[in-house]
């Protein structure tokens, strides 16, 4: 469509300029010639080329054009030596140049308006094909030209003259189609929509897939020797006996709360619950455990006597707090985002992610009874004073509405805001501890490409529905494609709402009135104490200002990294804060006195590469973890991405991004004793395909992209060198694998089949660049893959919809490369992003979002071991060469090693 209307554009603005085409020339033993004269050229980057008196290498040299350096064509060309040569203008200086040599262009056609090369994808004598069927042939580069014939969309044409480029940045070839000849747009400069993509109308045809014939008797998909297999290598034999060896790190905290009498700090991590003395942080704490998902808040009741703890799995547990012992739960079918006690603590409300608000009866906790179930997006809770009604923030799309836990009955008091219509979102939203008041922040946004944000504050008396501050747009804070940040908190009475707006605090009473402000650069939370004496503020660089009565009293340090929960004790005697350092600190408010740390150690294990010597770990932003003693090593290493490959010479590999560079996608080869890089290989990269490197460290596979076609590349990582480049045979790369014998290359590509798509997966010999196989793959698509450490299996994710019964399901594809079946298996359970191979191909090591680690059977899909342990999603899985130990690594901030039992 966007094709379609750039053409009409050029037509209706009469854009373009005439070029009189010219007939190319091909000297023997060169390639086409691309310049013409009186166009603008210029040497390619690198070496500088030679001006002669005349076309010959044994005339005298007048002078030099440096790479890169921009001439005037003047005359040519004129064959000799193999090769064209041209009469240019180079500052003044005329002479002749050669084109190039050996079938390699030294200078080529430059675009006068954006003064980059005027080079086509084709070239003379090739075919080309169309990509839209809005196309036409005309009878110069010029769309006022009488057009010869409309082309249709896949057409095929012969490639006989240019390329041209006019003023406005478009690219022309002369072609030949259906007997007829004239000038066809190939790509066209996007600037109608100020970006700065091409719009490509022609490419290459995809190149015929033809498979080389193996010898007789020889499957070359196959390894040559088998690998042999550890005797205490996890496989389909030894899977009952996989448990778990060790477990690094203690997960990241997520919050604490206070225990109405203040002697206790309960602090939620992502694994657990722990329990603290406040007189004796430093003690041992008590841990309640058992959760079946990421552990996502804590709350005491009023009146103490329950600790209700929420996790990812959709359940609220309740515990007992003279013995902490799991009395009672609230199960749900979805994420749990917020709950709340009644002020007598015999209901809970739970809000519950795409589902509504469920109200509990809790008065006897051994047998919960459900009481009336609000349908709809969730959001954040909070009862009215000692009332059984409920103010409800859902932010998905309904608003404030208010719900009635005895009746049933709903009130919203956003339904004038038109919240549903595109353009406005609730984007902040606060609710009083006592629920009486709400306020949100209403975010507005006007114009199409260029947006203007206007924010605007509302808020209501949740007891009589009385809208008791006055919308009002705030001032400063609307500007065209820039949206400001805002806190919300309201004072313990409820009768002062603080707004921070970046580093401004402003403060409101209830009818609006902007009563004070202050200034506090890098604020990032706050937090009033319960009589509302006193104000904190946590800074980004680890302070908290303190502030009394609006006046600044003092800070508190401590902290390393950005400020983020505080909260005081019930009666204002500590003020507890978390902090990025997966800390929670106690200070007591009026000596200032800090009592204590509470510390956790997160293993941040999102991605991870094992040493050779499998004593270490290296993790994100450069972690190095000892697996013996099971702690953080003080050796440390700035990654700008995950690490991918540490190689057994100590050279850590990566794929890594840097934005101002001409090449900004590059393999980057780190020394980890000196921390220093040892080589920078650039790569072709499409960022929606990961760049595969092989286990050894020395190649590694990636996709690029040129004139709207995928091709793949091959480099050695060693010499920098390309090993095999792949073009014109790809519609879109979905995946890439190396063999574990790096000899071999899959590529998993999805081609159009009328008004479907077909996934096809191509297996080539690096070596020699010979397809071996080409697997027409039915009813699937693979976005994940993996080779079988023996070389003999390749597994797939993929993910069959249903849109008639909203239902997605997910199923892993195994391949025998020996027969060429493929098997399908349905997964059971929530959607994986992870899955390995045992070493010899008898399992399928899966990872699921709650945690659990499924071993398979790889031929028949049975279960044969579930291992538990992490709480939260697996986000990586890796086996050590030997196959006898496997390493997970969980969203929980831990990471578990297994391996066989006694």
């Amino acid at each position: 469509m966007l094709r379609r209307f750039l053409l009409l554009v050029l037509c209706l603005l009469g854009i373009g300029s005439t070029v009189l085409a010219q007939e190319p020339t091909t000297c023997d033993g060169f390639l086409a010639s691309r310049l013409v004269v009186g166009q603008t050229g210029r040497v390619t980057p690198g070496s500088s080329n030679n001006l002669r008196a005349e076309p010959s290498t044994e005339a005298e040299r007048v002078g030099q054009i440096p790479g890169e350096g921009v001439f005037t064509v003047l005359e040519g060309p004129v064959c000799g030596e193999n090769t064209a040569w041209w009469q240019v203008d180079y500052g003044g200086v005329v002479g002749w140049t050669v084109e190039g040599l050996d079938g390699e262009y030294w200078v080529e056609p430059v675009d006068t308006a954006t003064g980059q090369p005027c080079i086509s994808n084709l070239q003379v004598g090739e075919q080309g094909e169309v990509l839209n069927d809005a196309g036409g042939l005309y009878e110069q580069t010029d769309w006022h030209s009488p057009k010869v014939i409309d082309v249709a969309e896949g057409a095929i044409f012969e490639v006989v003259g240019g390329p041209l480029c006019n003023d406005s940045g478009d690219v022309w070839l002369e072609v030949s189609y259906n007997g007829l000849r004239g000038w066809f747009l190939e790509s066209s400069s996007n600037f109608y929509y100020d970006v700065d993509d091409e719009v490509i109308m022609a490419r290459r045809p995809l190149k015929p897939l033809q498979t080389a014939v193996p010898a007789v008797g020889t499957n070359p998909l196959l390894p040559a020797v088998p690998a042999p297999v550890d005797p205490q290598a996890i496989t389909i034999k030894t899977a009952k006996q996989v448990t778990a060896l060790q477990t690094l790190g203690d997960g990241y905290i997520r919050g604490f709360n206070w225990s109405p009498d203040e002697s206790q700090l309960a602090v939620a991590s992502s694994v657990d619950v722990r329990i603290y003395d406040v007189q004796q942080l430093n003690a041992a704490p008590r841990i309640l455990s058992g959760f079946r998902g990421i552990v996502g808040e804590t709350l005491y009741s009023p009146d103490g006597r329950l600790l209700a703890v929420s996790d990812a799995a959709g359940v609220v547990s309740l515990w007992d707090t003279e013995r902490y012992e799991a009395i009672g739960q609230l199960e749900h079918d979805g994420a749990v985002e917020d709950f709340a006690f009644s002020q007598d603590g015999q209901q809970i409300a739970v809000a519950i992610k795409e589902f509504g608000i469920q109200i509990w009866d809790v008065s006897d906790t051994a047998q919960p009874i459900q009481g009336h179930l609000f349908e709809g997006r969730g959001g954040i809770v909070r009862f009215i004073a000692d009332s059984r009604r409920v103010v409800n923030v859902d932010h998905y799309g309904s608003g404030v509405v208010i719900l009635d836990a005895e009746t049933g009955a709903t009130q919203t008091l956003t339904q004038d805001l038109s919240l549903a219509p595109s353009g406005k979102s609730l984007d902040w939203y606060e609710i009083s501890s006592d629920g009486r008041y709400v306020a949100i922040i209403l975010h507005e946004m006007i114009g199409d490409f260029s947006m203007a944000h206007y924010f605007y504050l509302f808020g209501w008396n949740t007891e009589t529905g009385e809208q008791v501050v006055i919308d009002r747009e705030l001032p400063g804070q609307q500007s065209a494609g820039y949206i400001g940040g805002f806190d919300l908190l309201f004072d313990p009475t409820g009768d002062h709402l603080l707004v921070g707006t970046g580093d401004e605090q402003r403060f409101y009473g209830l009818q609006m009135e902007l009563f004070g402000s202050m200034t506090v650069a890098g604020a990032g939370s706050a937090a009033y104490s319960p009589d509302g004496s006193l104000l904190a503020f946590g800074i980004g660089d680890g302070a908290i200002h303190l502030y009394s009565n609006y006046q600044f009293l003092d800070v508190l340090y401590g902290i390393n990294g950005a400020v983020g929960r505080m909260k005081f004790s019930p009666s204002g005697t500590y003020l507890a804060a978390m902090g990025a350092d997966n800390t929670v600190r106690v200070w007591e408010v009026a000596s200032r006195q800090r009592l204590g740390t509470v510390q956790f150690e997160r293993i941040h294990t999102a991605f991870f590469v094992l040493s050779p010597d499998e004593t270490s770990i290296i993790t994100n932003g450069g972690i190095v973890w000892d697996i013996a003693a099971g702690e953080q090593l003080q050796q440390q290493m700035y990654l700008s991405s995950p690490p991918q490959v540490l190689r057994s010479d100590g050279l850590l590999v990566s794929d890594e991004f840097f934005p101002d560079d001409p090449a900004p996608r590059k393999l980057v080869v780190k020394n980890l004793s000196t921390n220093e890089i040892v080589r920078e290989i650039p790569i072709v990269k499409d960022d929606w395909i990961e760049t595969v490197i092989s286990k050894d460290g020395h190649l590694a596979a990636s996709v690029g992209q040129r004139y709207d076609q995928d091709f793949v590349q091959v480099v050695d990582v060693d010499s920098g060198q390309i090993s095999l480049e792949l073009a014109d045979y790809f519609e879109q790369v979905d995946s890439l694998l190396l063999s574990p014998d790096d000899r071999l290359l899959a590529v998993f590509d999805t081609r159009p089949v009328g008004e479907s798509e077909e996934e096809h997966l191509l297996i080539w010999e690096i070596a020699t660049g010979n397809l071996l196989a080409h697997y027409q793959l039915t009813d699937t698509s693979a976005f994940k893959a993996a080779y079988s450490p023996d070389g003999t299996a390749i597994a797939w994710l993929d993910i069959k919809a249903d849109a008639a019964v909203n239902n997605v399901e997910w199923r892993l594809d195994v391949l025998e490369l020996a027969t060429g079946q493929a098997a399908v298996h349905t997964l059971p359970f929530d959607q994986s992003l992870n899955f390995i191979f045992s070493a010899d191909g008898s399992l399928l090591v899966l990872g699921d979002r709650i945690g659990n680690i499924h071993l398979w059977d790889s031929q028949t899909g049975q279960e044969v071991a579930l291992l538990q342990g992490h709480t939260g999603a697996i986000s990586q899985l890796t086996l050590n060469r030997a196959g006898t130990r496997l390493y997970s690594a969980g969203e929980d901030g831990r990471l578990f090693i297994w391996g066989l039992g006694d």
